[in-house]
């Protein structure tokens, strides 16, 4: 077993990576030189705490900071003032509002120069912020290294300050960029404007919610993750001008400017965390096989001046729609304190029969798909999947009982799922059964969901469904086709429909707590056969405490 070290920033392929002089790029390049049982290190970036506490209230989107982390720079949608061969438009659907951004159309007739350039209401000291942050889109793709962002001291955007150059561009989809100086900006500041350094042929650009931020572990930008608990993490939609209003991103980089996430926690003032991811459109690929009992670890979170210490995690940020955070070719690999935001798929496990997977310390936010569970066995410990379309969805297959191995999920908590139930196990899986336990479903935002949907026998504790509120059939937890199942520590609360709704299922459950006074607590459906034994219940006294449906012919209601 070897340790192998990987910068997905600064490293080289053309190294050998065995150390961490001689790091490399990509997960892709390490493969080839990695064997089962080798650690693959992964430089990351740690959690920090902003030194500022932030108001958060349960099922909201917006986030309330106590005093602004940020400068806006450009926030009203107002019109830029452009040259020749440019049109600016403003009051544009963006990401910050409904009217906050502005187009600017470049002719082909335009070749290079000031594209742009936006007078600030007012002088701005940006001498101790260094970065530029801001969401972007373009209608057809621009290279790399073509455009720059300039800060200038004078109100028409003749003399320029400070100068980033854009990365590239993809065609038709939104992107939140920061730009980093690697130096302190201008102390005073009238004017922004955008650049070309080279032609980039005809093109609109539209713009939208441009931030000054500070290149610090503690600052805060829109490609910024932000907690509560240092533990699960949210991406960012947008910052208002004032710096203090932080909406929540929700179902990717491509959602629509309405389109807003939820917190889940109780509501209070807490201290405010940052992790600030690795702002790369990585698209990387693992194709090494790990062995049973041996796998390959693809390890997150090592410190960037030796890769000796483990203190942080290696989120990649796709900053747009259109990508894939990686795919996994081989067997046997384990992802340790690895994380993806804004992707429209998580990973791509390029194989439904692939097997030996486990997902430890990971976080996902704001993707639009998470990724397709195998038909063989998987592990999850402390996964965090917030704001994201989709659930867990426990496959059918014989798989299980041939290899002897069953699914374990372990503290996975899934917040703001738009689409389908949170964790799901499906009819008739055999054994042995999966095991899901210490883990939570909260605020599923499609009606007629469920937090769990559990038609099999499993091993089930120490689970929470609460605040799935949607519509007036979404269920805490919904047991279905699934005989004789024992379950111990359930929290089901704020569910729309039922906390514990049964369908033809027999059930013990030893520890429930349904005490809020939302929909029924306990529900059998109409018409079919079920039973629930409960010990120790702590019911709401207001709600209704169970309702047992229409009886079967020849059978009395509420018996």
């Amino acid at each position: 077993m070897a340790n192998k070290f990987v910068d997905l920033v600064g490293g080289n392929d053309a190294n050998n990576g065995s150390t961490f002089a001689l790091r490399k790029k990509t997960l892709a390049s390490a493969a080839a030189v990695a064997a089962a049982g080798d650690v693959i290190r992964v430089m990351g970036k740690p959690s920090t705490s902003s030194g500022i506490n932030a108001t958060f209230t349960n099922l909201s989107g917006v986030v309330t900071l106590a005093s602004a982390l940020t400068i806006g720079l450009y926030t009203t949608g107002a019109v830029w003032t452009v040259p020749a061969n440019v049109t600016a438009a403003a009051n544009q659907a963006g990401k910050l509002g409904a009217t906050s951004a502005s187009n600017l159309a470049i002719a082909a007739a335009f070749t290079t120069g000031k594209i742009a350039h936006f007078p600030l209401p007012a002088a701005k000291n940006l001498s101790t912020y260094q970065q530029l942050s801001f969401w972007i889109k373009a209608d057809v793709a621009v290279a790399a290294g073509v455009l720059r962002m300039d800060t200038c001291s004078d109100t028409t955007g003749n003399t320029v300050v400070d100068s980033i150059t854009l990365p590239a561009l993809a065609a038709g989809v939104w992107q939140a960029i920061t730009l980093d100086k690697a130096a302190n900006m201008g102390a005073t500041i009238n004017a922004i404007r955008f650049h070309a350094i080279s032609d980039p042929g005809t093109v609109t650009l539209t713009i939208d919610d441009v931030i000054a931020c500070k290149a610090a572990a503690t600052g805060l930008s829109l490609n910024s993750l932000i907690s509560s608990d240092n533990a699960t993490w949210y991406a960012i939609k947008s910052i208002d001008s004032a710096g203090t209003s932080v909406r929540l991103d929700t179902g990717g980089a491509a959602s629509a400017q309405s389109a807003v996430g939820i917190w889940s926690g109780t509501t209070g003032s807490l201290p405010l965390s940052i992790l600030n991811p690795i702002n790369a459109a990585v698209a990387d690929t693992f194709s090494t096989n790990g062995a049973a009992g041996n796998p390959i670890t693809i390890s997150g979170g090592w410190d960037s001046t030796a890769m000796t210490t483990q203190s942080g995690y290696s989120i990649l940020d796709s900053q747009r729609s259109g990508t894939t955070g990686l795919t996994l070719t081989a067997d046997y690999i384990t992802l340790d304190r690895i994380g993806f935001v804004r992707h429209t798929t998580a990973i791509n496990l390029n194989g439904s029969t692939k097997k030996g997977y486990t997902y430890s310390n990971m976080s996902i936010a704001n993707c639009a798909a998470l990724f397709t569970m195998p038909v063989r066995a998987m592990t999850f410990n402390v996964v965090n999947v917030t704001n994201s379309i989709g659930g867990l969805a426990i496959p059918l297959s014989a798989n299980y009982n041939a290899d002897g191995l069953a699914y374990n999920l372990g503290f996975v908590k899934i917040i703001g799922n738009t689409s389908g139930d949170g964790i799901s196990v499906p009819a008739n899986i055999g054994s042995p059964a999966p095991v899901i336990h210490d883990c939570s479903v909260m605020g599923n935002t499609v009606a007629g969901t469920n937090g769990f949907n559990i038609q099999s026998p499993c091993v089930f504790y120490n689970n929470t469904s609460n605040d799935n509120p949607g519509g007036t059939t979404s269920n805490g937890f919904f047991f279905q086709n699934a005989a004789d199942m024992l379950a111990s520590n359930l929290q089901a609360r704020n569910n729309s429909g039922a906390d514990v709704q049964l369908n033809n299922a027999s059930i013990e459950i030893y520890g429930l707590d349904t005490n809020f006074n939302l929909g029924t607590q306990v529900k059998f459906v109409s018409g079919s056969v079920c039973q629930a034994i409960i010990n120790n219940w702590t019911p709401n006294a207001t709600a209704t405490k169970f309702n047992l449906g229409d009886p079967v012919s020849g059978e009395t209601a509420n018996n």
